[in-house]
This record gives structure tokens, C-alpha cells and sequence, in this order.
């Protein structure tokens, strides 16, 4: 039986933070598979926990290579790869409500993920961000 999985990346935050500076930023890709199920897709949740106004959260988001070596996940410009959403803010999708998903393929095959917040607007703004998969 396939069983839900979740792991925070970033818990109820309300400022940015910086990218990740050490191998042990962020949390570890591990878990315990059902015997045959290898997810080859997770999806990225980001959603606010709190917060009022015209909110928004800008984010990226990392992956720690076998190398050791932290690199932005996705495409973009020098300055804004591994920016979620297309690139662009997640606004509101109802009243003082943030809630966005997007697909990530392949991403179990890293060490570790980190999520940094860019830019984050509104009142009292708290986002969390989850990896969500099946497997």
C-alpha cells in the first residue's frame, strides 16, 4: 500500500532567510519507501499559516549535490534560478490566503533540500513550505 508523505522544508516563516551556507542546512531527503515505489515526482507545497493585507512570498528552492555542493533547483537567470511559481511571486489565491503547488522530478535524487524566502509582503505573513509525494 502507497503511503502520503510530507517533509517541511520551512515552518511558519514571516522574513527572509538567507541561501544555505553549510551541508547540514535544510533538511534530508530520506525516508523509508513502500517495497517497489520509487516517487519520481514530488510536489512543492508553499502555503501561508498566517497573515493578512495584499500577501506574496517569493522562493527558491535548493538541493544539496553528491558533491557537497548546494545548487538552485530549475531554470533561470543567473540571479533568479531555482525561483518558484515561474519565476514570479505566489500571490493570494483567496482573502489572506497563500496557496501554490508545482511538481519537482527527480528530486529525491539529492542529499538534501533547502527552501529560502526572497521576498515576502502583507501583514503578518507566514508561509510554510512541504515536500509532498506518494511512495
Amino acid at each position: 500500500m502507497k503511503r502520503r508523505r510530507r517533509i517541511t522544508l520551512l515552518s511558519a516563516a514571516t522574513a527572509t532567510n538567507s541561501p544555505p551556507a553549510s551541508a547540514t542546512a535544510g533538511v534530508a531527503l530520506t525516508y523509508s519507501p513502500t517495497p517497489g515505489v520509487t516517487p519520481a515526482e514530488v510536489a512543492l507545497v508553499v502555503r501561508s499559516t498566517a497573515g493578512s493585507g495584499a500577501m506574496s512570498v517569493t522562493g527558491r528552492l535548493w538541493v544539496l549535490g553528491a558533491a557537497g555542493v548546494w545548487l538552485p533547483y530549475g531554470a533561470g537567470a543567473d540571479g533568479t534560478k531555482g525561483t518558484v511559481n515561474l519565476q514570479s511571486a505566489i500571490g493570494e489565491t483567496g482573502t489572506n490566503e497563500i496557496r501554490h503547488a508545482e511538481l519537482i522530478a527527480g528530486l529525491l535524487a539529492f542529499r538534501r533540500a533547502y527552501f529560502e524566502v526572497t521576498a515576502i509582503a502583507g501583514t503578518s505573513t507566514a508561509v510554510t513550505a512541504e515536500l509532498e509525494f506518494v511512495g
